[in-house]
């Protein structure tokens, strides 16, 4: 099991984020720019994919992860 910590709470309307909404649009993966991360102020990217109800292919929601480009 890995150790967690929670950095912040950061509260956000995830529709409006290009990260969710591109996704949304394009139901396929996408790359954001580089933009600066609300949570630490870091530089970085976002790498997002939509997720699909197995059975039917139905779009159910979207996954990604974050990527640090400070170093």
């Amino acid at each position: 099991l890995l150790d967690t910590e929670v950095l912040s709470q950061v509260v956000m309307h995830v529709p409006s984020r290009p990260w969710f909404s591109s996704v949304v649009e394009s139901q396929k993966l996408e790359w954001t720019d580089l933009y600066m991360f609300y949570s630490n102020k870091k530089p970085g990217f976002t790498v997002s994919c939509p997720v699909f109800h197995e059975p039917d292919q139905t779009f159910i929601g979207v996954t990604g992860i974050d990527i640090d480009a400070s170093q």
